[in-house]
């Protein structure tokens, strides 16, 4: 399961979600409380990009930072492969 998390208000996280057609859920967090609570850096408002990889038994596999969307999904792949490994 893929699920995103945006410092938007629920509105704007909607109409984000439709215009760029997301196939995952993006939970509104405008406060930064669950994005705190994931340890989320935040910027001037802005979440930095993240990616947290759960195994299925609900460790954390990998957290990916600095976040290159060009090379993501491979980096994800390797991250899956390697925590598969483990």
């Amino acid at each position: 399961m893929v699920v995103g998390v945006s410092r938007d208000r629920p509105d704007a996280a909607r109409a984000f979600v439709q215009k760029c057609a997301l196939p995952y859920l993006l939970i509104a967090d405008p406060d930064g409380d669950l994005g705190a609570r994931l340890g989320v850096p935040s910027t001037a408002g802005f979440y930095s990009r993240r990616t947290v990889l759960v195994t299925p038994d609900g460790r954390i596999g990998a957290v990916l930072d600095d976040v290159d969307v060009r090379n993501h999904a491979a980096q994800v792949a390797a991250a899956i492969r390697a925590a598969a490994e483990k």
